[in-house]
């Protein structure tokens, strides 16, 4: 199995011999999980904390070297499309990952369409992209066809995964088309394991800036990284008024979007690693709420950040 993010039956399967015992653990694809028809709530509301804790998950990954950049929406959905094949211990287990032991899972599922249809219904570019490819040989029902596709619009196709080669650039182009072309290697070489079925998907954000940046005030300027190193960066720089703090330990500002959305920027005076320990939600709300409206100059460096998840 593989889960990628770029942040994305109703007989047993005779062909890879699945046992009724391996059923009963999760392999539950040809049964299409535990979960019966239902059609999709579409008025349905965001659940608060269901799905994978975003700052679990940048603990995790912060552990390895380098910048990285990640999609919660996009890891939630593919999880979801797996949770929707699962059965017995292995949905209880899932269920536990995704915090929704207490919560219908169709509950849930609506939850989570909705969050993805209000991705759509914001003025700047932003998709979430995620497909099930399945071996040629592996039995998926159309129950589970149906679900996946009702609730988080998601495509299962059939692909040929002992030509892991052929398959990864089947999926890739699969991807590509479906973004325009922003996501095109969302499996980079040698990265498909082997196994029945691959979950794979692509996330991309674009929103304007409520006010832009002039490029005739974007200059080359000396960035800074953790470890006091030196590099030319493009700074884009403007005068405005804006949210921001500085009270000596962290220097933040908030950017607002044409989507009524706002970028948060923020700056431990010793380090990142000092804050990650107590970094939530609740961390951040705070944080804001101490923010004051500050006419003020700002630089910020284009970065080109990039990240695979596996």
């Amino acid at each position: 199995m593989c889960i990628r993010d770029s942040s994305t039956s109703d007989q047993k399967n005779e062909s890879r011999g699945v046992s009724d015992e391996e059923a009963d653990e999760g392999n539950n694809f040809a049964d299409g999980g535990d979960d019966t028809n239902r059609e999709p709530n579409l008025g349905a509301v965001a659940i608060d904390n269901i799905g994978l804790d975003p700052f679990d998950v940048y603990r995790v990954v912060a552990q390895r070297e380098g910048n990285f950049v990640f999609s919660p929406h996009g890891l939630n959905k593919s999880l979801f499309a797996l949770h929707a094949a699962t059965a017995s211990v292995t949905r209880s287990q899932f269920d536990a990952v995704l915090g929704i032991q207490d919560v219908d899972p169709f509950l849930a599922y609506d939850a989570l369409a909705a969050i993805d249809r209000s991705i759509g219904s914001n003025s700047g570019d932003e998709f979430a992209v995620t497909g099930v490819w399945v071996d040629s040989d592996f039995s998926v029902s159309q129950r589970y066809v149906d679900l996946v596709a009702d609730y988080f619009d998601v495509a299962v196709r059939r692909v040929n995964l002992t030509d892991m080669e052929t398959a990864r650039v089947q999926i890739n182009n699969t991807l590509a088309a479906e973004t325009s072309g922003y996501a095109n290697e969302v499996l980079p070489t040698n990265t498909l394991p082997s196994g029945d079925f691959v979950i794979a998907g692509a996330t991309f954000f674009n929103a304007p800036w409520q006010e832009g940046f002039s490029v005739t005030v974007t200059e080359e300027q000396t960035f800074y990284d953790e470890d006091g190193n030196q590099a030319p960066r493009e700074f884009m720089t403007r005068r405005g008024t804006v949210l921001t703090l500085d009270d000596g330990d962290i220097q933040s500002i908030a950017l607002p979007l044409t989507t009524g959305q706002s970028v948060v920027f923020v700056l431990p005076s010793a380090g990142i690693e000092t804050i990650e320990e107590e970094l939530d939600f609740d961390f951040l709300q705070r944080l804001i709420d101490r923010m004051q409206v500050t006419e003020t100059s700002f630089s910020i460096p284009k970065l080109d950040l990039g990240w695979t998840f596996n």
